[in-house]
């Protein structure tokens, strides 16, 4: 399982825990699913384009965005 699904897991579980309120840990949740959905994303598109012999460069992101790519980076179909 990437780390991002992970971290959005273990964000979600933790609000829902401190606040016992499901639905503060659902509107918690859903930006951190997102976000990671989006790394995902992008670690896919990496990943078919080196199954076909080519390379990707992600340009255009900020060093908070690119920080973060990096910390939640998984490996969504087995391998890049």
């Amino acid at each position: 399982m990437p780390a991002g699904e992970i971290g959005v897991m273990v964000i979600t579980v933790a609000v829902v825990v401190v606040t016992h309120n499901l639905a503060v840990g659902v509107v918690v949740g859903s930006p951190a699913a997102l976000v990671a959905s989006s790394v995902a994303a992008l670690d896919a598109v990496e990943a078919e384009c080196a199954a076909r012999g080519k390379s990707v460069r992600i340009v255009g992101l900020n060093q908070p965005s690119a920080r973060m790519r990096g910390a939640l980076s998984g490996e969504p179909t087995g391998g890049h």
